[in-house]
């Protein structure tokens, strides 16, 4: 499976659980100090979940973000050898 399919399984199956939540609570018959009190333990269970992989996501990005500016100095690197070289020639 690829990273693109599991991520899109993960998102599924959270909206999945959002929904099944809500109409399980509306189609319960506890009473209202008891729904409230389910409903917000499953908000902070929901949310927690979101943060971690809010927080993952933030890490990935930082690395890949660590990536690009090494391959960006690479190529400037590169580039500034590849122009010496050029103007040694002209000179020959």
């Amino acid at each position: 499976m690829t990273k693109t399919a599991k991520k899109g399984l993960l998102v599924a199956t959270a909206i999945g659980s959002v929904v099944g939540t809500g109409v399980t609570l509306l189609y319960t018959t506890k009473k209202g100090k008891s729904l409230r009190k389910d409903a917000s333990d499953t908000v902070n269970t929901l949310s927690s979940g979101v943060n971690s992989l809010i927080g993952s996501a933030e890490k990935k990005l930082k690395k890949v973000g660590k990536e690009g500016k090494k391959i960006e100095l690479s190529a400037s690197s590169v580039a500034k050898k590849v122009k010496k070289s050029a103007a040694k020639k002209k000179k020959k």
